[in-house]
């Protein structure tokens, strides 16, 4: 989906790659991160564990998606609307713990 959104759409993206050396150094990283740009990363999926004992962790931004209301009417939804924007965004986390511990995200 990356290359359809550089090619098609001429969206520059940046990837980067960090390596931690445990999982909780990740996620003190991360919560740094969330903190700093006011986001949130979250799991939609469960972690697939490969033969090798490598997990893959998923994080998509809280943002990416489509607000469906479940209001029944009563209420006025709120003034600022939804913190969703209606499509996908291509912020995400890819992270790989090794069976030794260590993270690449």
């Amino acid at each position: 989906i990356l290359q359809h959104l550089q090619s098609d759409h001429e969206l520059s993206l940046d990837i980067e790659t960090l390596n931690f050396s445990t999982f909780d150094d990740f996620q003190n990283w991360k919560k740094s991160i969330e903190k700093d740009s006011m986001s949130a990363y979250l799991v939609q999926r469960g972690v697939f564990r490969k033969h090798d004992g490598t997990e893959n962790h998923s994080f998509d931004c809280h943002r990416s998606g489509h607000f469906i209301s479940k209001s029944k009417g009563i209420r006025c939804m709120k003034a600022q609307g939804s913190k969703k924007i209606n499509a996908y965004c291509p912020s995400n986390m890819q992270v790989e713990v090794s069976p030794d511990g260590s993270c690449s995200v």
